[in-house]
Order: structure tokens, then C-alpha cells, then sequence
């Protein structure tokens, strides 16, 4: 926040220093209050998650740890038995997944495709090495479902919060294509406690079109009030603002969101176009729905989500 004893040609060198900072950008920045972590996918090369291909999905908003339970299950300190194979008394798949539950857990929600987890996992070879230990750090791993591997995505759907499951996942569910042609093979068996879930919100049932009662506005972009908001002063070009929002393609998939606690401030002229004029339109307190074009979204930058987006946004509050 501005301090009132500022002049206003410091509020304004200030302000222009913001401008070009994040003039740049296509997406919102960090939140400058919160000490956050950020989504990752890191590469399967590196084994310490069951990662997708080589590609680097879009990271979407940063995102505070949040509580864990009070009272930690401790790390695995060795490699596991039934290196070989699962045991008989293991749950399987049709997939030839093999799953044990080592500790229950105290959550209510399985992570579905579009979800975010937070996670600590260990992961070792047939022979008994270790190729990963997350517990090590003090941070989880945070991961998009999307992301994932096949038998990664499918144990951890099995899961609620708080518990830690024994995976035995085939080599086809467990490694990329491309680490198969580096030489990689095997199963891996992976000791993975869910931590923390991020429900991704439903796709509005209006996700593939604009209906016909949504407004037209700058550049082809279409919108819709969902409210009246509260305030009666909209943001400038140059204007600070945080919000609260849920992004969508055109198929369905969440790919960005914030959380039922989170928010994100940022500079309108450090986002993509579409948000730019769009946020323009609204009042504090008001929320409402965009369609926006390609052109006015990513446009086709690597990495990031393609062809028309809708986004579900509230503005909070105008300026810092």
C-alpha cells in the first residue's frame, strides 16, 4: 500500500517503474503479500515426478502451501519390500496398477484430471535405488492431474488428503515415451502421500460459445455481468487490481484458478490483452464471465493454452 506520506511525483515514478516492469508480461504476476509456491511439472528425465512428456505445462498462479496435518507421518527411510512385484495382498487395476495404503487419510475429495496436488512421494527401482525423495525438502511438490503419467494420475485418484499409498506402476504407466528411448525401464515403486488439494472449478455450461445475451466489447471480446458489483469507479489501463478468477478452453479443461482463499494482484498492462479491456469494464465487487479470442488470449505462445479462453473473473479491488 502507497504510504500517504508520499509525493505525488513519487507515486508516480512509482507507478511508471510498475508499468514498465511488467509491461512484458501475458500473465499475472506472483501475489506480493503471500509467500507462495508454484505449480510444477519438472522433467521426467529427473524422475521426482510422474511428469508427462518433456513439455512444460502452463504453471498457472502461484499458490500458498496452505496447512498440512499437524502431525506429519514420517518420511520412508528405506527402499521397500516386494521390490519385484506387488504383493498378494495388494489392490490392482485393470491397468496393472498395484496400490497398498500404508497410512489412511482424513480427506473427502479423490484429485480428478483438472486438479492440482500437492504431494511428497519417494520413488525407487526394482533393484532397490532410489531415483527420488521429496521428503528431503521442506517444500511438496505442487502438480496439475493434467500433467501427470497414467499410473501417477490414476493412484493418486484413489486418494484423500492426508494419505500415503505403496504404488507399484507398470513401465508403461510410469515412464514417458521419451525416457523409454533414453534407456529408462522398469517399475517404479512410489511411496506418495497427498498433501493438500486444489479443486478445480466446473466449466460454465456456456464454455463453447458466447451466449446471445453476452455484450460485445474492444476487439472481439464478449462478456457477460454475473452481478452488479459494488462500486462505481472502474480501473484504467495503468490501475493495479486484484481479483479472484477460474480460466477454461473451450473443451472444458480448468487450466488456471485461483483458490477458495487466494487472490491475485497485478498490473492490467502486465496481462494479456483480453484481460486488459475486459477488467476495464467492471466495478469493484463484480463478477463476470469473458470469451476471449485467440488474439486476445496466448495466440498461440508455447506452453500456453490455445485458441479462445473463457474466463470466470472478480474484481476485488482497484489499486494497491
Amino acid at each position: 500500500m502507497t504510504n500517504p506520506r508520499f509525493s505525488t511525483l513519487g507515486s508516480t515514478l512509482a507507478l511508471l517503474c510498475c508499468v514498465a516492469l511488467f509491461s512484458g508480461c501475458k500473465k499475472p504476476p506472483e501475489p506480493a503479500k503471500k509467500k507462495v509456491a508454484k505449480v510444477e511439472t519438472p522433467s521426467p528425465a529427473a524422475e521426482d515426478a510422474g511428469a508427462e512428456g518433456d513439455t512444460t505445462p502452463d504453471a498457472g498462479p502461484a499458490v500458498d502451501a496452505g496447512p498440512q496435518k499437524p502431525k506429519p507421518n514420517p518420511p520412508p527411510e528405506e527402499a521397500p519390500e516386494h521390490l519385484k512385484a506387488a504383493p498378494a495382498d495388494a489392490q490392482k487395476s485393470k491397468s496393472k496398477l498395484a496400490w497398498k495404503q500404508l497410512y489412511a487419510g482424513y480427506g473427502k475429495d479423490n484429485p480428478s484430471r483438472d486438479d492440482t496436488v500437492f504431494i511428497h512421494h519417494a520413488t525407487w527401482k526394482t533393484d532397490g535405488k532410489r531415483v527420488a525423495n521429496t521428503w528431503r525438502k521442506k517444500s511438496p511438490k505442487i502438480l496439475k492431474m493434467s500433467k501427470l503419467l497414467p499410473g501417477w494420475r490414476e493412484g493418486l485418484s484413489k486418494m484423500v488428503v492426508g494419505e500415503r499409498l505403496r504404488l507399484w506402476i507398470p513401465e508403461k504407466l510410469a515412464l514417458a515415451r521419451s525416457q523409454r528411448k533414453r534407456g529408462k525401464k522398469g517399475m517404479r515403486i512410489v511411496d506418495i502421500e497427498l498433501l493438500r488439494l486444489k479443486i478445480a472449478p466446473k466449466a460454465p455450461e456456456d464454455v463453447r460459445k458466447p451466449p446471445k445475451d453476452a455484450l460485445k466489447a474492444k476487439g472481439g471480446l464478449r462478456w457477460k455481468p454475473l452481478n452488479e458489483g459494488t462500486g462505481k469507479v472502474k480501473p484504467k489501463r495503468t490501475d493495479m487490481v486484484t481479483v479472484k478468477y477460474a480460466g477454461w478452453t473451450k473443451k472444458g479443461e480448468c487450466f488456471d484458478h485461483t483458490d477458495h482463499d487466494e487472490t491475485m494482484t497485478f498490473p492490467l498492462l502486465g496481462v494479456i490483452e483480453g484481460w486488459t479491456e475486459g477488467l476495464q469494464l467492471m466495478v469493484e465487487g463484480q463478477k463476470a464471465r469473458f470469451w476471449i479470442p485467440k488474439k486476445m488470449a496466448y495466440d498461440g505462445e508455447p506452453r500456453k493454452p490455445k485458441g479462445m479462453l473463457v474466463f470466470d473473473i472478480e474484481l476485488l479491488k482497484i489499486g494497491q
